[in-house]
């Protein structure tokens, strides 16, 4: 009998094992490999696009994917837009630039909106984290809740960048003109100031012709050779070779002016025209009020009584001017109103039902046209009614002829619009305080990961919609609570550069929009969390200077008081995950 060799046996045995271990592990591996994408517990072992796992994901209903369907007017790529809504814990969890995310959803051009969700857990988790808001020290500020806009004096505050103070929207201070100074000299600039002992003096003074572009810099002045003075000059604009300005005395900022009571603007009951020229009738300089206004609709571009440029004044609702410029840039036109009455009927000032979309005459007469009739009744529709889709403003009498310009559904919203767009080359002067703290994040923490971006649109839409509304031109609120993710608005387009918006950003970074959260709603339930409240980028109220913060439902917040805040940026289209599952515990882990 042979003697069995059991140290070749044990080596044998050890090589089949490994075999048989090596086989299962590749077997393990193909099969885990070809598991289908939408799998619970996959963990892919190839790179992805996270765009094309997202839309994958949308062919089973179960995944809580859906495809968005509503206007894409103004998108500007082809790629379709998919967002989550599911009833439960939904699959939408990134992390990116070591912190946690939330998928909000696509964009048009394949990139992926995401919201910042928090720092990972130290096995790289997105559950259980806690700070899923920035801090203070994230944003340098005092506190980790934050002002939408320190300022809440004006309608414009409520914009994520505003522009400088219209002076159609706040006169609660003295106004003057003045023509430039021959003398470049008269007038000393400065870029600021400060006040000390009854004196003002000008910071970075400077002796320079009066220009727009002086102005946009050097908004302040002394009178005559010198940079100290004890009334500064405020320079409001420069227009038209006429200086527009306020004055400040006795340690008096442009910040405190607001609470002023007196003004220099001069408003009338109505308007006659004259070679070229509208001259206010019974001018008064009578402090801004609702009873004064509901009397004198009527002002002047130029502050005057005297102009070429005229406004109506619709309403005053306690601190805004609301207005509809009814010369500028209108073409004016000429008709014969018929010899008979009944062509026209004509009235004293009008109101608009946004409900019909007509306007309704004030004080309605069928009359033939005159001189003296168009002296008193500016207003009118064409035919034998006293309510119309287009109104006629009219301004002249002459051989016959009535002249006018046309006033409809756009002029009305333009009205709404024009403490936003007035002062266009302004409108981006500022920052708000919400922009200014999600800039100082971005700029610490986020720079080195731009590359992974897109420019993608930060919607702050501030167009009108009045439904609901009793009183259009009095309670006026924005298109918060209106569905879909269009941006009609350019200048409500926030970008980084201005070939898909507005081109005012400095970091590709903002929040969130009111729309995009409610797409995410399931039942009461939210796929972006709800755990603390936050800012969203969309305004609500018009008078009220309020907008929307997200606090597990919707609410709205007046802009100087405070919320916490959630930035979200746009991980471009070639932007790939290297596993996970989306789920808080897997979360996906994108290349870099």
């Amino acid at each position: 009998m042979k003697k069995i060799n059991y140290k070749l046996v044990n080596t044998i045995s050890l090589f089949v094992l490994l075999f048989f271990v090596c086989l299962i592990s590749v077997g393990y591996s193909a099969v885990n490999s070809s598991l289908s994408i939408s799998g619970d517990l996959e963990y892919e072992q190839r790179e992805m696009k996270l765009y094309d796992r997202i839309q994958s994901l949308s062919s089973n209903s179960s995944n809580g994917v859906h495809e968005y369907i509503g206007s894409t007017s103004t998108f500007k790529g082809d790629k379709k837009v998919y967002y989550y809504n599911i009833l439960g814990p939904a699959n939408n969890n990134v992390i990116f630039a070591n912190y946690c995310w939330k998928i909000v959803r696509t964009t048009d051009t394949g990139g992926v909106k995401i919201l910042y969700n928090g720092t990972p857990t130290t096995d790289g988790k997105c559950n259980g984290i806690s700070g899923s808001t920035l801090s203070n020290s994230q944003m340098q500020t005092s506190s980790p809740l934050v002002q939408f806009n320190n300022n809440n004096n004006l309608s414009t505050h409520t914009g994520y960048m505003y522009g400088n103070t219209d002076l159609y929207t706040s006169n609660s201070y003295g106004v003057y003109t003045m023509t430039p100074p021959t003398d470049k000299g008269a007038l000393i600039f400065g870029d600021g100031f400060d006040y000390k002992n009854g004196m003002y003096n000008l910071k970075n003074s400077k002796y320079v012709g009066i220009s727009k572009e002086v102005v946009a810099e050097n908004r302040y002045a002394c009178r005559g050779m010198a940079s100290t003075c004890s009334t500064l000059i405020y320079i409001l604009f420069y227009n038209d070779n006429l200086i527009y300005y306020t004055e400040l005395t006795n340690g008096t900022t442009p910040e405190s002016l607001a609470s002023a009571t007196t003004h220099n603007i001069t408003f009338g009951d109505g308007i006659k025209y004259s070679n070229g020229f509208y001259k206010l009738n019974n001018p008064t300089n009578e402090s801004i009020s609702t009873t004064m206004i509901d009397r004198n609709h009527f002002t002047c571009r130029n502050l005057t009584s005297d102009c070429d440029d005229i406004i109506y004044v619709t309403n005053y609702n306690g601190s805004n001017i609301n207005y509809i410029e009814l010369t500028k840039n209108r073409e004016k036109q000429k008709s014969k109103p018929g010899e008979g009455q009944g062509s026209w009927i004509y009235g004293t000032g009008f109101s608009y039902d946004n409900n019909t979309g007509k306007f309704n005459l004030d004080n309605p007469k069928n009359v033939n046209a005159s001189q003296e009739v168009i002296d008193n009744y500016h207003f009118a529709c064409i035919g034998m009614t006293t309510s119309c889709d287009t109104l006629l403003f009219l301004y002249a009498y002459n051989n016959g002829e009535v002249e006018y310009t046309k006033l409809d559904n756009s002029s009305i919203e333009s009205m709404e619009k024009s403490q936003f767009y007035s002062n266009t080359e302004n409108r981006f002067s500022n920052n708000s305080t919400i922009k200014r703290a999600v800039d100082t994040w971005y700029l610490n923490n986020m720079t080195k990961y731009s590359s992974y971006l897109e420019d993608t649109v930060w919607c702050n839409d501030t167009s009108i919609n009045y439904a609901g509304l009793g009183n259009p031109l009095g309670n006026i609120y924005f298109n918060a609570n209106l569905i879909g993710l269009t941006c009609g608005n350019k200048e409500d387009r926030f970008t980084v550069n201005e070939s898909n918006g507005n081109g005012a950003l400095t970091y590709p970074v903002g929040l969130v929009t009111q729309q995009e959260i409610m797409m995410t709603y399931n039942d009461r339930n939210t796929s972006l969390g709800d755990e603390d409240s936050y800012w969203t980028m969309t305004p609500h109220s018009y008078v009220e200077k309020q907008a929307r913060v997200f606090n597990g439902r919707s609410a709205m917040q007046n802009v100087n008081n405070t919320s916490n805040v959630k930035p979200a940026v746009s991980l471009n289209a070639d932007v790939k995950y290297k596993f996970g599952n989306g789920s808080e515990d897997t979360p996906y882990v994108i290349v870099w």
